[in-house]
């Protein structure tokens, strides 16, 4: 017995050509293009989910609940590209949602809301939502779960997650409960967390950067009192750092420079070395126009040291840039007993606390100590 396709057909115009028989779009015909495009925001690649979702938009003979989906995503991208400028009018969209009986509809709808409502800082708005849902669904919505962990939920929620069936979740999951626990600060936490996501993902990039996020931040909490720059730095911490330098060259070279995470730490290790790190003021200038992207001041900066003369740069400056020159010009600071202001300046931000405190003991003198008072103890 053979299959018949009956058609009634109403209206004005055609949709039926040849033997095709042309059908409207529902969210599980789109499903791949949907999940690419939460997965691009996830990796905070907004600029990518934007572009495809601009081509999803073009796809002909969307459903009504397509498009509805399609209008959340587009605030969920606008979200992953500006989380401080999102636009109030993009809550319409999202109170339109209404109840639908989808369940990626409602997953992506429910997660939205989550990432707005914490932009927002409505905590009890989004504890609401993630309650509201029973827990027969809930397991059914990962995005929606990812969203609460990353935004609301408490140290004890997610350290109960993780270590009850963390090695069987999912990569959606693992990256909400590592990003709640560095809302959190549970630097620890976060590290173990992440050294699971990056076996789940295959050590995606992603995955790595957070990883390396969760190792900085567990280094930044041992580090205690913080030493205010490089040169206060013990030699192990030094050490330490310079390592974490290493690796956020070998990041941004893996991402090209694409990546607002990686570029954000470069800037700042630039900052906290005094412009002591080659390397990684080398690796901004090849990707400077990124670089100026996040960081407008950094790159202003980066730009004046390469751009440059040498003969032309202040002794601070240079010794920013140029590792032989700066041990010089600490020598020769050291080799007299009273110093200028300036000189003591330099002393306190480049020079390593023992030849201070070693110069002090000899009778060093300054015009005005201020600037080493630091230094001292």
């Amino acid at each position: 017995m053979s299959n018949e396709t009956n058609q009634i057909h109403h209206g004005q115009g055609n949709n039926v050509a040849g033997d095709l028989i042309y059908q409207s779009l529902d969210p599980s015909a789109i499903e791949d293009s949907i999940r690419s495009i939460v997965q691009k925001v996830r990796y905070r690649r907004p600029q990518d989910a934007k572009q495809q979702l601009r081509n999803l938009e073009l796809t002909g003979n969307l459903s009504p609940l397509s498009k509805k989906l399609i209008a959340i995503l587009d605030v969920l991208v606008a979200y992953g590209i500006d989380q401080e400028k999102l636009p109030k009018k993009y809550m319409s969209t999202l109170n339109r949602g209404g109840s639908q009986n989808d369940l990626l509809f409602l997953d992506v709808l429910n997660s939205t809301l989550l990432h707005i409502y914490s932009k927002h800082n409505n905590h009890e708005a989004g504890i609401t939502l993630y309650t509201s849902i029973s827990d027969s669904q809930i397991q059914n919505y990962i995005y929606t779960q990812e969203a609460y962990f990353q935004h609301f939920a408490s140290e004890e929620e997610i350290r109960e997650k993780y270590t009850n069936i963390g090695c069987l979740l999912s990569e959606e999951l693992l990256c909400g409960l590592v990003r709640g626990a560095l809302r959190l600060e549970k630097s620890e936490l976060a590290v173990s967390i992440s050294e699971t996501l990056l076996s789940v993902s295959d050590y995606n990039p992603n995955a790595k950067i957070i990883n390396f996020l969760s190792r900085i931040l567990y280094w930044q909490l041992s580090c205690n009192p913080q030493p205010l720059h490089y040169w206060s730095f013990t030699a192990t911490q030094q050490c330490e750092l310079l390592e974490f330098c290493k690796e956020v060259v070998e990041l941004i070279e893996d991402t090209q420079g694409q990546d607002a995470r990686v570029i954000t730490q470069a800037t700042r290790f630039i900052s906290v070395t005094m412009g002591g790190v080659k390397n990684v003021i080398d690796i901004c200038w090849k990707y400077i126009d990124e670089t100026e992207s996040v960081d407008a001041e950094a790159a202003k900066q980066i730009r004046r040291l390469k751009e440059r003369d040498p003969l032309d740069l202040t002794d601070v400056e240079r010794a920013q840039i140029d590792d032989e020159f700066r041990q010089e010009l600490i020598l020769r600071i050291v080799e007299s007993k009273d110093i200028s202001a300036h000189d003591a300046s330099i002393l306190s931000s480049f020079a390593d606390k023992e030849i201070v405190k070693t110069w002090f003991e000899q009778e060093g003198d300054v015009s005005s100590d201020d600037d080493l008072a630091a230094c001292r103890t």
